[in-house]
């Protein structure tokens, strides 16, 4: 699934995009408010003012991702490392506010 079908599926009201690949995806001042990113690769993907609002992300690979000016309102994330040692580190997002389920 490539940014322009995300963005056309949210506007129609989709909201679950959990474990789509956006490796290196433009997402720059994209509204995802309330959409679950949970397992999504979004590696070295630029999502500078991005509307993440009440968006989940939970396990959501962002390493290298360019997060600048992102909104994470209503959103209280916790880092969490993982390490493969045969790979790079990569973090992990946990919802914290609410629930991510109930997207």
């Amino acid at each position: 699934m490539d940014v322009d079908e995300i963005l056309k599926r949210y506007d129609a009201g989709e909201r679950n995009f959990q474990g789509v690949n956006l490796q290196e995806a433009e997402l720059t001042n994209a509204n995802l408010r309330g959409a679950d990113f949970s397992n999504a690769d979004l590696r070295q993907t630029r999502l500078g003012k991005t509307n993440f609002n009440q968006a989940c992300l939970r396990e959501a690979n962002l390493s290298e991702a360019i997060l600048w000016g992102i909104d994470l309102q209503q959103f209280s994330i916790k880092p969490v490392t993982k390490i493969n040692y045969k790979t790079k580190p990569s973090i992990a997002f946990i919802c914290g506010t609410f629930d991510c389920n109930s997207l």
